[in-house]
C-alpha cells in the first residue's frame, strides 16, 4: 500500500470513531454549518482511516471526526476515504497530529493525546518529533489531562485562564481529610503519622473530611489573575497539609468567600474538634481503656458527667452545621 494511503469509498456505517481520540468537544453550530455545505457540494476532503484492528470489514477513523458527524447529519451513506496501513503507534501519532493543529482543541484534549501516545510506548523525544511541541508544553498539557469537570466548565466559561488551569491541576482532585497537629497546631496531611514541623505524633489524631482541594481552589480562583491564583493554590496547599512547611491555618478551604474572621473561627473549631477526636483515640487504646475501667465509681461518675457535657455540646454543633451540609448536597 502506498505510503500516503489509497483513495476509495466507504459506507458511513463502516467507519468507527475512535473512543480515545483526543478531541471530545465539538461545536454543534459549526457541525451544522458544515453539514449544510456537504449536503450541497459533497465531502471535498476525504476521511483518513485504517482497517479496524478488531472489527472485520470496518474502518478505524483516524482523521475527520467532525467531518464524519457532519456527513451523518447531512444524510450521506457513502463517503470518500483514504485508507492508511498503520500500526497502533503510528495511528495514534497521526490522530493526535491531525487534532493538534485544530484551533479549538482544548488543553485537556491535547494532554490526553500526549497521554495516549506515551501509552503506546513512545518516548518524550519521539512525541516531540512527531508533534513539534516543546517539552514544557507537553508537560503542561499532561498536567491538565485529567482536569476535574468543574475546572473544565469554568475554563470554557472563561472564568479560568490556561495558566490558572495548569496551576489548579497540580492539586489533588480527591476529597482529603487533613489533620491538626496536637503539638504546633499546624495542618498536616491525612496520612502523616508525624508532624513534619514539630515531630509530634499525629498517628492517633482524628481526621475530618475537608473537601476537594482542586475544586476548592478552582472556586476561589474564578475570575482571578494568574498571580492571585498562585496565592490561592498556596493557601489551599497549606490548608490541606500539602505545603512544604506546616502552617497554622484552617482545615480545608472549600468556601467561595472566606474572610479572615471566618478562617480564625474555623481554625479554632477545627482545633477543638481535633481535641475531642484525640481524646477518643486515646481512651480507646487497650492500655488506656483498661486503666479507665479500673476507676472507682466516683471517678467513673465524673467521667460520665463530662461525657454528657461533651455530647450536649456536639449536638449543638451538629444543629449549626447540618443546614450548611444539606445545602452542599
Amino acid at each position: 500500500m502506498a505510503e500516503h494511503g489509497t483513495l476509495t469509498e466507504a459506507r458511513v456505517e463502516q467507519i468507527v470513531p475512535r473512543e480515545g481520540q483526543p478531541r471530545q468537544h465539538f461545536d454543534g453550530e459549526t457541525i451544522e454549518n458544515l453539514s449544510i455545505s456537504i449536503r450541497a457540494d459533497g465531502l471535498n476532503v476525504p476521511l483518513t482511516v485504517r482497517a479496524h484492528p478488531t472489527q472485520e470489514g470496518m474502518f478505524d477513523l483516524l482523521a475527520g471526526h467532525r467531518r464524519l458527524r457532519a456527513c451523518q447529519l447531512a444524510g450521506l451513506e457513502v463517503v470518500p476515504v483514504i485508507v492508511r496501513d498503520l500500526d497502533d503507534t503510528a495511528a495514534e501519532a497521526l490522530v493526535f497530529a491531525d487534532n493538534l493543529h485544530r484551533v479549538d482543541l482544548l488543553p485537556w484534549e491535547e494532554g490526553r493525546g500526549y497521554q495516549a501516545m506515551r501509552e503506546t510506548g513512545m518516548t518524550l523525544t519521539q512525541i516531540r518529533a512527531a508533534t513539534g511541541s516543546s517539552e514544557s508544553v507537553i508537560a503542561d498539557r499532561l498536567a491538565v489531562a485529567e482536569a476535574g469537570e468543574d475546572l473544565r466548565a469554568w475554563y470554557l466559561e472563561n472564568e479560568l485562564t490556561g495558566r490558572a488551569l495548569i496551576l489548579l491541576c497540580d492539586l489533588p482532585n480527591v476529597v482529603m481529610s487533613p489533620k491538626r497537629c496536637p503539638g504546633c497546631e499546624g495542618v498536616v496531611r491525612e496520612d502523616a503519622d508525624e508532624c513534619p514541623g514539630c515531630k509530634a505524633d499525629t498517628s492517633t489524631v482524628m481526621a475530618f473530611p475537608a473537601g476537594n482541594p482542586q475544586h476548592a481552589a478552582g472556586r476561589l480562583a474564578k475570575g482571578k489573575q494568574n498571580g492571585q491564583v498562585e496565592d490561592i493554590v498556596q493557601r489551599v496547599r497549606e490548608s490541606y497539609g500539602l505545603a512544604r512547611q506546616v502552617v497554622q491555618t484552617s482545615l480545608g478551604l472549600d468556601d467561595a468567600q472566606i474572610t479572615q474572621e471566618a478562617i480564625t473561627i474555623k481554625t479554632k473549631l477545627d482545633s477543638l474538634m481535633g481535641e475531642v477526636g484525640a481524646t477518643g483515640n486515646w481512651i480507646t487504646r487497650a492500655e488506656n481503656a483498661k486503666a479507665v475501667a479500673q476507676y472507682s465509681e466516683q471517678q467513673k461518675s465524673v467521667v460520665r458527667q463530662q461525657c454528657e457535657v461533651w455530647r450536649s455540646i456536639l449536638k449543638e454543633v451538629e444543629k449549626l452545621v447540618a443546614p450548611a451540609q444539606e445545602s452542599l448536597l
